[in-house]
């Protein structure tokens, strides 16, 4: 009997995209734009290219985590922008914030339940970001009525959450990035991406992926709380020798208090051999599918969820033995 539910669980696996408690390949390359794209946007989802005063805190993980974020910021035009962000957190939880007061959360889907004692966002993280902005005055417009502005950023990050089971995700790197800045803050922005993801599964078997490449970026602030829509191709190199193309198609992130997931969009990871590999988000929060296949998630964002496998047992060897 046990031998036939360790059977059926691994197939769950499988067709989830785990291999035992191993993320996929296409899985581990969305993990890996989370963080990295939070880091990089920093400054226009926090609202300090707005003309805020203060950053909204909880509006990416870097400034809910840092209770002192170091700002320095300069004046072009008589308009304030940070020129340097240094955020740096120890043991922050990875439970999501609650939306602010005032918000109608009528039509706000709860997260999916799971992930053993504590729920999937049972875990803490740590991390650095490094953010170094240059906005200068586009030379077309004048200070004033019209005004635009240029945007030049670099930013270096390092990430690590800790879930249940021992999971580790770690994600380091760095970042370059361009905008053009109007009254409301940048529209779209081009980035380009250079980090390494790690993942820890808790028994000692993990994996690591280097992606390299360009993703635009498109905010919009129209619901009260700033969203993102991601598109690009990357160039992923895995620990295990194996090379992919990643192709990101309108992935949508919105407020973490909506879903710390993305909401809709897809990832493709196209392997050296022409096999591809099909990540669908939505279209509720936290649903997803893996090549058709149920991947609804199981564990924090980042943190090594893997999809629609169940966390492991901890009476015994064997998933949901007994």
């Amino acid at each position: 009997m046990r031998q036939r539910i360790y059977a059926a669980l691994l197939v769950v696996g499988f067709a989830a995209g785990c291999r035992g408690m191993q993320e996929d390949a296409t899985a581990s390359a969305a993990e890996a734009i989370e963080p990295a794209s939070n880091a990089t946007d920093s400054p226009e989802i926090a609202g300090l290219l707005d003309g805020v005063m203060g950053p909204d805190r909880d509006a990416v993980e870097g400034f809910r985590c840092d209770s002192t974020p170091q700002i320095t910021n300069v004046t072009v035009c008589d308009r304030q922008f940070p020129s340097e962000i240094h955020l740096d957190w120890t043991s922050c939880s990875l439970q999501p914030p609650a939306p602010p007061p005032g918000t109608d959360t009528s039509n706000l889907p709860p997260p999916p339940s799971g992930g053993g004692p504590g729920g999937m966002f049972q875990g803490s993280s740590a991390g650095t970001v490094d953010v170094t902005l240059q906005v200068t005055l586009d030379p077309s417009t004048t200070c004033g009525a019209g005004e635009k502005f240029q945007l030049s950023e670099s930013t270096t990050l390092s990430v690590q959450r800790t879930g249940p089971f021992g999971r580790t995700m770690f994600v380091s790197g760095n970042t370059s990035s361009i905008a053009e800045l109007g009254a409301g803050g940048p529209e779209t922005k081009t980035t380009q991406l250079d980090v390494t993801r790690s993942f820890e599964d808790g028994t000692g078997d993990g994996r690591s992926m280097h992606l390299t490449g360009t993703v635009t970026v498109s905010f919009d602030g129209s619901s009260g709380s700033t969203s993102r829509t991601l598109n690009g191709t990357l160039q992923a190199e895995l620990s295990d020798g194996d090379s992919s193309t990643i192709q990101i198609t309108d992935l949508v992130r919105s407020a973490p208090w909506v879903c710390p997931w993305p909401t809709s969009g897809t990832v493709v990871r196209t392997g050296a051999d022409g096999t591809a590999h099909t990540l669908v988000y939505g279209p509720a929060c936290g649903q997803a599918t893996l090549d058709g296949a149920d991947i609804t998630m199981h564990g924090p964002p980042g943190g090594g969820g893997c999809g629609g496998m169940p966390p492991p047992s901890t009476s015994g060897g064997i998933p949901g033995g007994h």
